[in-house]
């Protein structure tokens, strides 16, 4: 769930449904489906359902007692089936994040670093 504030008074609630498997260890599949609530500073609200995101994740190092860091590979795909009128790139997105996790119990820390590689948007914000 993420709450937007632009400059101006615009503001963007956005919600997700996530559905993961596990395909074998260490590496799953998902889909996310967003919902988009967003409120312009001028104009009409717009709720729509968002770009659907295709994702997998690798776990490809396991933490340790000799090696306490774990790190998981995750590309994504963002597919346009979003209302490319509202909030839609109306082009495939495709990114990447390097999720790294120590445990420190009684906590967990995770480092996560990405990049998308976005299409033009439609609309500017």
């Amino acid at each position: 769930m993420h709450y937007l504030n632009y400059q101006g008074g615009a503001e963007a609630f956005h919600v997700a449904t996530e559905l993961n498997y596990g395909l074998i260890n260490n590496l799953d599949l998902g889909f996310e489906v967003p919902l988009i609530f967003y409120s312009p500073d001028t104009g009409d609200n717009v709720d729509t359902g968002g770009d659907v995101i295709v994702k997998s994740k690798l776990q490809f190092l396991k933490g340790r007692e000799g090696n306490p860091i774990t790190l998981t590979f995750q590309p994504f795909l963002k597919l346009p089936t979003g209302d490319e009128d509202a909030l839609s790139t109306g082009e495939p997105d495709l990114g990447f994040v390097l999720i790294g996790t120590r445990d420190l119990r009684p906590i967990m820390a995770h480092l996560n670093v990405g990049y998308i590689f976005v299409g033009n948007p439609a609309i500017e914000i």
